[in-house]
């Protein structure tokens, strides 16, 4: 069942309002569901989120049938599959984007959500000028894992993907702040690469948080520093990978 069955009021307003489960939000495209009653009488508006509640619970598993497990594609690292990666990422943040905002944005969620970026932007602007790829690397794997991919290749190779996942990154950030600005910033079409052909969701993987423990055990004896800026990167990520779409999110 959804998290949330009953409708929720914004200013006059009610809506229903779910978060997609961990293994869905890849399908879905984002982290939660969202989206008005056109109701401002309660009754009516519980009437309607049971409603939204049931379809909404019929969708997930529907969507849960048409997974299917499989072992991660592994992929070499090469420019094309760099290309690759960063085109998908690309295409799947924006169309997330996108359908966020075709769904509606309440205003105190749209000015929270323009503050994030600003302060987001920051972060990646400090990161590219010092090369701190440690930054990204959390969203990257996280990425990665939802796709189904695993890489391989040497090191130098693998910073290279962290940089230009980096630029990409900070590229859609800019496209997304510009829509923020009311510009018209279009979608491309998905983008058919041989790393965008095969990847699939994988459930029941690591999330965000999991990885970034992952990455902190790994060594021990980074300065705290270290560890304080990269948790606080992934707190802002948070919102970013959330919102990105693949075979919409990844």
């Amino acid at each position: 069942m959804s998290a949330q069955t009953h409708p929720a009021k914004r200013q006059s307003t009610y809506y229903f309002r779910a978060k997609v489960p961990a293994d869905l939000r890849t399908a879905f495209g984002r982290a939660e569901v969202k989206y008005s009653l056109k109701a401002r009488d309660f009754q009516a508006a519980k009437q309607l989120a049971r409603q939204a509640s049931a379809e909404f619970d019929q969708r997930c598993a529907a969507l849960r049938a048409q997974q299917t497990v499989k072992a991660p594609d592994r992929f070499v690292l090469t420019d094309a599959s760099i290309q690759g990666i960063c085109d998908l990422w690309r295409y799947h943040a924006l169309a997330g984007d996108e359908y966020s905002r075709q769904e509606g944005l309440f205003s105190d969620a749209f000015e929270d959500q323009v503050a994030q970026r600003l302060a987001t932007r920051e972060v990646l602007a400090g990161a590219l000028q010092r090369g701190r790829l440690e930054r990204v690397e959390p969203v990257l794997q996280t990425f990665l894992h939802l796709l189904g991919i695993e890489l391989s290749g040497d090191e130098s190779r693998y910073r290279g993907l962290l940089y230009r996942f980096l630029q990409t990154v900070t590229e859609v950030h800019d496209r997304q702040v510009a829509r923020d600005k009311g510009e018209v910033v279009w979608t491309s079409e998905p983008p058919v690469t041989p790393v965008t052909a095969s990847a699939v969701p994988a459930a029941g993987g690591p999330d965000l948080d999991e990885l970034f423990d992952d990455w902190r055990r790994f060594a021990p004896r980074r300065p705290q520093r270290t560890v304080d800026d990269v948790r606080r990167v992934v707190d802002d990520f948070h919102g970013l990978v959330d919102r990105k779409g693949a075979a919409t999110a990844a």
